[in-house]
């Protein structure tokens, strides 16, 4: 195998995609190149790439060269770019089927006039009725009403009106339903004449689906209104069910030839066969998370081993966060990928709360330590330090769209890390901790797993600094509670004393102006405007009314704003407690103890939350509700995340099942990830370009490439040994 041989096939795919550039930018076509080559040519590329990669393998087998400074890594990262370049380029009406039902919805409200969507390019979750009137009289007139399951307890809005038949007079007319959410009821009012006023029908079995078809048949003599499918709709869970499998036979294809490598290179596997290959592909010594000596600054201290990483909680932060991005990215364009528009949960609800959690699972390792407590001004000194970071990066994120300082948002996400980070590590450093000799508990000695005087020492270990705790972070919840259940104050004259909902339409517009309650009053007091100036949730809860096209929006709220962040403070000492139990187990050894333990506080505190709301998914006395951060919202968070830690650790800690790839990676430079898909959502890779209309599928395919290209990029950190802390 000659060098000239090695580098033809490397400096070939770096050729094509200067050519390819080329082309493009003199043709001034949309794409780089034509339909179709976008997918075939970078599997095309991916030939040599192999047909090199066993040749080599061979030669190695046979003695004849080694993996040392194999120049493969210049082929291996220029077909990745390429790969990649090539798939954010994709235009998905090339590969994919266009949609054939497209039309204008309801979207916003400016300045009382309702603002509908692109009629060209709205196809996504969107469904087509047809009014066909029956035996009526020429002047009749329909009203159509209809509600949705994600607006709760709303009252009706009227999204048709007219004579039920198209601009010509004569064939049937028609309009369009947003099917994201399903339709609780839609109720059909036939205006007769004057002298005879009409009837109403409810339809409570309309069940519109993603690109269907349906008609609506209105009989005045029969009194009478029928919905009927006249158009299949499309399987909005076929893309999610094509991408599970893709990443099950990548994972699947993975093991089978890591083996298969194995057997034939004599018990070296691919990834070994790689960090030979790749100069930059090594493997690295993971840190501790303890960082306690780095903390401190003591290098002789960090000379010492440290002792070995807990992978479930970075695993678990590395979850959190590639469900975070995605559904930063889009979700897919499926709704329980985005946030709830008010109570209830989705999945994109769990990921910022529990990223809150888990930075106080953290605190139990990194700053309860022994050298912490011998040199506190110091782990002050870096808890003030991180703090500000994590504060002053939050606001630099928010300033994205805007550039005025009067628009910059002062509360939001890494602005609520950063607080939450600061009180629960000052609770730490000085509440002062009770002294196990101190104690009744003084003569309990360590029973291995087994009998009741061991279980209660354990539970002292992790117990004792937590009861001195717990009147503090009492008071903050049940501040939470008095305040926002106690306070009375007025918006536009109406009353919104202990008002927890969305306002708008919602509960019959009887508290419209109230969106948030005392929350979003308190922000508008405190921030004036420097919040988040999106309509929400007043996207979802507006009046309109499609006869005129006017329509009333309340104010937007800030998910992210100051009374919230009391409860989120609460919800990082949680974490802190579950980090504690954690801690423990670590020193005894105990894993059975700290099983039952986790479980017990996982089950209760999801048991209080259900109380809280009374059982219930929308409403109830403290509703479940992630953009107030209620304090049922904050138990049940804090009760799941301990026991999806717990299984973790089950599975990947203590009997090591699985080794938590590629989520460890993430969950490991998670400051980094997190700014990196924030800064770079709006560029190819990490977002798609394609001009052709959003479906599932379409989203599905750029928004995936642009979360795996974040993956990558961390992964080759974690490679290098490259971690971003703060």
């Amino acid at each position: 195998m000659t060098s000239n041989f090695l580098y033809f096939w490397f400096s070939l795919p770096l050729l094509t995609s200067v050519g390819m550039l080329a082309a493009w930018l003199a043709s001034g076509a949309d794409r780089p190149w034509m339909v179709g080559w976008e997918i075939a040519l970078p599997l095309l590329s991916l030939v040599p790439l192999w047909a090199d990669l066993g040749m080599q393998m061979k030669a190695v087998r046979a003695n004849q060269a080694t993996w040392k400074n194999y120049p493969g890594t210049c082929y291996f990262v220029t077909t990745l770019v390429i790969v990649v370049w090539s798939l954010g380029f994709t235009a998905p009406g090339s590969v994919l089927s266009n949609p054939d039902i497209c039309g204008p919805t309801p979207s916003t409200c400016i300045g009382g006039d309702l603002q509908m969507t692109s009629e060209n390019t709205n196809c996504l979750d969107i469904a087509r009725i047809e009014i066909n009137m029956q035996d009526t009289q020429p002047t009749a007139e329909v009203s159509i009403y209809t509600k949705y399951s994600n607006c709760w307890d709303c009252s009706l809005r009227r999204v048709y009106y007219g004579n039920g038949r198209n601009s010509t007079g004569h064939g049937p007319a028609e309009f369009y339903l947003p099917t994201t959410h399903s339709t609780d009821v839609m109720s059909v009012v036939v205006h007769l004449t004057p002298q005879k006023p009409g009837f109403t029908v409810n339809i409570t079995d309309a069940d519109f689906r993603d690109q269907g078809g349906y008609e609506l048949v209105v009989s005045s003599m029969q009194e009478t209104a029928s919905l009927s499918k006249i158009k299949e709709p499309w399987n909005y869970a076929v893309p999610l069910l094509v991408l599970a499998t893709v990443l099950i036979v990548l994972q699947l294809g993975y093991t089978i030839g890591n083996r298969a490598a194995g057997y034939m290179m004599g018990g070296v596997g691919v990834a070994d066969a790689m960090r030979y290959a790749i100069p930059f592909w090594r493997t690295v010594d993971l840190p501790s998370n303890n960082d306690t000596d780095a903390l401190l600054g003591d290098e002789a201290a960090t000379q010492k081993k440290k002792p070995s990483r807990i992978l479930a909680l970075d695993i678990f932060r590395g979850i959190s966060l590639v469900v975070m991005n995605t559904a930063n990215y889009g979700g897919f364009g499926y709704w329980f990928l985005d946030h709830s528009k008010w109570d209830g949960l989705t999945v994109a609800d769990l990921v910022f709360p529990w990223f809150v959690w888990i930075m106080g699972v953290a605190m139990a390792i990194t700053l309860e330590g022994r050298r912490v407590k011998e040199n506190r001004s110091a782990a002050l000194v870096h808890v003030i330090r991180r703090a500000a970071i994590l504060v002053l990066v939050g606001i630099f994120l928010d300033t994205e769209n805007t550039s005025k300082f009067s628009k910059i948002r002062v509360p939001g996400v890494l602005e609520r890390f950063g607080l939450s980070y600061l009180v629960v590590a000052l609770a730490i450093l000085y509440i002062p901790k009770a002294s196990h000799k101190t104690t009744p508990l003084n003569t309990l000695q360590e029973h291995g797993d087994g009998g009741a005087e061991g279980f209660s020492s354990f539970a002292w270990k992790w117990g004792s600094g937590t009861l001195r705790e717990l009147p503090l972070f009492l008071t903050l919840a049940a501040t939470w509670i008095g305040i926002s259940l106690g306070t009375s104050f007025t918006r536009n004259g109406e009353e919104c004393a202990g008002y927890l909902g969305p306002g708008g339409i919602s509960q019959n517009k009887g508290h419209f102006w109230c969106t948030g309650g005392v929350a979003n009053f308190i922000d508008k007091k405190m921030f004036g405007t420097h919040t988040w100036d999106g309509c929400f949730p007043c996207d979802t809860y507006m009046d309109y009314d499609v006869n005129g096209m006017k329509c009333t929006a309340t104010d937007g709220h800030d998910p992210e704003g100051f009374l919230g962040a009391l409860n989120s403070i609460v919800l990082c000492w949680l974490g802190l407690v579950a980090g504690r139990i954690i801690a423990a187990s670590r020193e005894t050894g105990n894993k059975k103890q700290a099983a039952i333990s986790m479980g017990v506080l996982g089950a209760s505190l999801c048991l209080v939350a259900a109380g809280l709301c009374g059982f219930k998914q929308f409403g109830g006395p403290i509703p479940i509700n992630k953009n107030l951060w209620s304090t049922s919202f904050i138990f049940v968070m804090s009760g799941t995340g301990t026991l999806a830690v717990l299984g973790l650790l089950v599975i990947v800690d203590w009997f090591k099942i699985w080794n938590g790839k590629p989520f460890l990676f993430v969950g490991m430079n998670s400051i980094l990830y997190y700014s990196m898909h924030e800064i770079m959502s709006n560029y190819i890779p990490f977002s798609s370009t394609a001009d052709a209309p959003d479906t599932h599928a379409s989203m599905t395919i750029s928004q995936s490439i642009g979360v795996a290209t974040n993956v990558i990029i961390v992964y080759w950190l974690y490679r290098n040994g490259l971690f971003m802390k703060i």
